[in-house]
């Protein structure tokens, strides 16, 4: 009879489902304690290392964002240096196709980007006198 037979004695069901849970706490437990955002580099141009270190600095102080994902903002976007009295360009040079806009071109026409500008700026050091040059 397997009742009285020492495979009886361990509970395998038990065993396994123990084992799975360890595993799935486990896992992501010990990613987290290895996990060390320091060594995460900004891909900047030397001119700009310093200026990329502060800003991580400002935004993880204002939102908690890691290195790894401030990353990711920071070479999606370019430093832009102004001389006085200089416009600053509202819009890219490269028109976006449609394939890789989230709306359709008749769409984009009727978006607010499409009159008032589709480029975004973080002032890193200095000011901007702005003059609004639109109708409301």
């Amino acid at each position: 009879l397997i009742w009285f037979s020492p495979l009886a004695a361990l509970p395998a069901d038990q065993f396994l489902w123990g084992l799975a849970s360890m595993l799935a706490a486990g896992v992501p437990m010990w990613r987290q304690f290895r996990f060390d955002d320091s060594r995460v580099n900004f891909n900047v141009c030397k001119d700009h290392e310093e200026d990329a270190e502060a800003m991580w600095r400002d935004w993880f102080r204002r939102s908690g964002i890691p290195r790894a994902d401030f990353k990711i903002i920071i070479q999606a976007g370019e430093f832009l240096e102004l001389s006085r009295g200089q416009q600053i360009p509202m819009f890219r040079s490269e028109h976006v196709s449609s394939h890789e806009a989230p709306f359709s071109e008749d769409a984009l026409d009727s978006y607010p980007a499409a009159r008032y500008g589709d480029t975004y700026y973080y002032v890193v050091s200095g000011e901007i006198c702005c003059q609004v040059e639109y109708k409301d």
